[in-house]
């Protein structure tokens, strides 16, 4: 059986070897909202390329099929279960890691808000807050959360993990750093 809970602390660990791989030309399989292969040649840019590339790549590190923009979302880790969906695409298959990405900061806060809403094990959003702005997106996202935490269950259950990214230049992100949601805040990993 596929172990479905992946604990921030695993994603952190597999997401640096993943950057790595990615940056030393690993090639993983990514595949699009058509099911093909996603090429460098994509005209939405390098960048996006170069993340759902890092985000195939993490997914084989951690064992899970790997779909980008899926019912809504910008990516997921999934699990299939053969034996279930009565014959629907798709139906059998169970979300592990939801994820979100987001170049421009200022649209970060409705992804938030839209991982809040999926019921997964683990919720991811990635994005490049400016320098010293970091500390108010945290107090934001842990704000967005508790509003929806109704169970509080979001600690322990459904976890949440931002991943911030620096970018010197608006190059390609040189440094991370992770912070998962526990007990109403935002804490380093």
């Amino acid at each position: 059986m596929t172990e479905y809970l992946v604990k921030p602390a695993r994603f952190k660990e597999a997401f640096l070897v993943s950057v790595e791989r990615t940056r030393n030309g690993g090639n993983p399989r990514v595949v699009g909202r058509d099911g093909k292969a996603v090429r460098a040649g994509d005209p939405r840019g390098a960048e996006r390329f170069r993340v759902h590339r890092t985000l195939g790549t993490l997914a084989d590190e951690l064992g899970f099929d790997y779909r980008r923009s899926y019912l809504g979302m910008g990516a997921v880790f999934l699990v299939r279960d053969e034996g279930g969906g009565a014959g629907l695409p798709g139906a059998g298959s169970i979300v592990v890691v939801a994820i979100e990405h987001e170049d421009a900061i200022m649209y970060s806060p409705a992804k938030m808000k839209k991982l809040v809403a999926w019921n997964a094990p683990l919720k991811v959003l990635i994005t490049y807050p400016p320098e010293g702005t970091a500390k108010g997106y945290l107090r934001h996202y842990a704000h967005i959360i508790g509003l929806q935490d109704l169970f509080k269950d979001f600690s322990f259950l459904r976890r949440h993990l931002l991943v911030f990214g620096t970018r010197p230049g608006n190059g390609a992100p040189s440094s991370w750093q992770f912070f998962h949601y526990l007990l109403g805040e935002f804490r380093p990993l």
